[in-house]
């Protein structure tokens, strides 16, 4: 496995890494990412952590089922993160969806 890059601290000004994460956000997810979304698995995640002896709490569960969810319809429908924001932050001012307010 090869080393991550170094880091130019002169180069890592706020505009410069807001503008490489909005790059980035807008770029379509590898297959690998893609994958991996399609593998997950809530239930057999709080079954697990269930095992590990910790009760996950109801507020918890529902939230990491409903984003787990919404990832997985955004990997099926060829979303980029970029769109998730948008959804996420309801740029379109919706008063019936808001997955802030879940």
């Amino acid at each position: 496995m090869k080393p991550p890059p170094l880091i130019d601290a002169k180069k890592c000004s706020k505009n410069a890494l807001a503008q490489s994460v909005k790059e980035e956000a807008n770029e379509a997810y590898t297959e690998e990412v893609v994958d991996y979304v399609n593998r997950l698995d809530v239930d057999r995640d709080i079954a697990f952590l269930n095992t590990c002896g910790w009760e996950v709490p109801c507020e918890i569960s529902v939230s990491y089922k409903i984003f787990t969810f919404f990832l997985k319809k955004t990997v099926q429908f060829n979303l980029t993160a970029a769109h998730m924001v948008v959804l996420v932050w309801n740029a379109h001012k919706s008063t019936t969806f808001n997955l802030l307010t879940c």
